[in-house]
């Protein structure tokens, strides 16, 4: 089972009751230390066998400095049980595959949204008349990489929009901004490029489970005075 982003301390704590052999996923371990305690003090109570996974994009010292010590904890100091994952795909041969295989997918997601500047368009043609890249290097060695580089591809292929370099980053991220600028004007919004991406950054990292929430995240990011 994976564990809910927002499970608060009364859901897990029912990982303690569980009656058959389960195991735990936790994602982005990393940014999710307020749960891991709770998580492995319930665990430690379960009368039937428990594994509990942690997938984290480094194994640096959010396994052991903390802020709030938790004893419980001190487990993931312990390098013995860190395994490294390679790459999804190690070849250039693979990458392609998986990047023709995105491509296909995100044709036909951009295909089923209403979004304005992104209708009426044949994704799902212009995906088949893509040019097959070469995918070698450091770059292209995660997974993400590949699946960046194959939106980026479709988009500009749909929409074409000026990027500072035309890294896949900046290529997906000149048409973010296009879309807020766009969401703004519609509901006569009036904020700088810079407060823009400000706000944006800060709903993503924050996040918001209901209006309330939303509207009180977005409050602590106005200047006062």
């Amino acid at each position: 089972m994976m564990l809910a982003e927002r499970a608060g301390p009364g859901e897990i704590a029912v990982l303690g009751e569980v009656v058959a052999p389960t195991l735990v996923v936790v994602d982005y371990a990393e940014g999710r230390a307020h749960q891991l305690g709770a998580v492995l003090e319930a665990l430690a109570r379960a009368q039937e066998k428990v594994r509990l996974l942690l997938l984290a994009r480094t194994a640096g010292a959010w396994r052991t400095e903390r802020i709030d010590p938790c004893p419980a904890l001190d487990v993931l100091g312990d390098d013995r049980i860190v395994v490294e994952l390679g790459p999804v795909e190690p070849t250039p041969a693979g990458r392609v595959q998986a990047w023709e295989q995105a491509v296909t997918a995100l044709a036909a997601g951009i295909s089923e949204l209403d979004v304005e500047g992104y209708r009426n368009i044949e994704w799902t043609s212009l995906a088949t008349r893509l040019p097959t890249p070469t995918l070698d290097g450091p770059s292209y060695r995660t997974i993400l990489a590949v699946q960046m580089h194959a939106l980026a591809q479709l988009l500009q292929a749909g929409v074409p929009i000026t990027a500072p370099d035309g890294w896949p980053q900046q290529v997906l991220l000149a048409h973010e901004s296009r879309y807020w600028s766009r969401v703004a004007d519609r509901f006569g919004i009036t904020l700088t490029p810079a407060t823009r991406r400000c706000l944006v950054a800060t709903a993503a990292l924050w996040g918001a489970a209901t209006e309330g929430e939303a509207r009180r995240v977005l409050t602590a990011t106005q200047p006062r005075g």
